[in-house]
């Protein structure tokens, strides 16, 4: 559970902090759960291929209901800021003021909307 002390920037760092936490454990039950799988890509000769599946299996959805016109514009520049300090954004997908979709190497924000 998040609550605000007052500091839109230290609740936003801890959200970060807590589903970092959650992608790790994520990512190595992914990669038990797969581990014949994994083997089988990397031994395919194909450095794409291999790149993608390890994407997956290290990148965490975050999925919201409405989060591309609520959620993400509320928390956007403190987002932005701790996201671009810990790692980089792959992508961006935009709508007008609306975002619906942004990667990272960890994270998958997705709006369902």
């Amino acid at each position: 559970c998040l609550l605000s002390t007052g500091c839109e920037n230290d609740l936003v760092k801890r959200f970060i902090e807590l589903v970092t936490e959650i992608s790790d454990a994520s990512n190595g039950l992914m990669r038990e759960h797969f581990s014949d799988y994994i083997e089988a890509v990397h031994q395919i000769d194909d450095e794409k291929l291999v790149d993608r599946f390890d994407e997956y299996l290290q990148q965490l959805p975050l999925l919201s209901f409405c989060g591309q016109k609520y959620d993400i514009p509320t928390m956007k520049t403190q987002l932005f800021s701790i996201l671009l300090q810990a790692e980089d954004i792959k992508y961006i997908i935009k709508r007008g003021a609306s975002y619906s979709a942004i990667s990272t190497e960890n994270f998958l924000f997705l709006d369902i909307t």
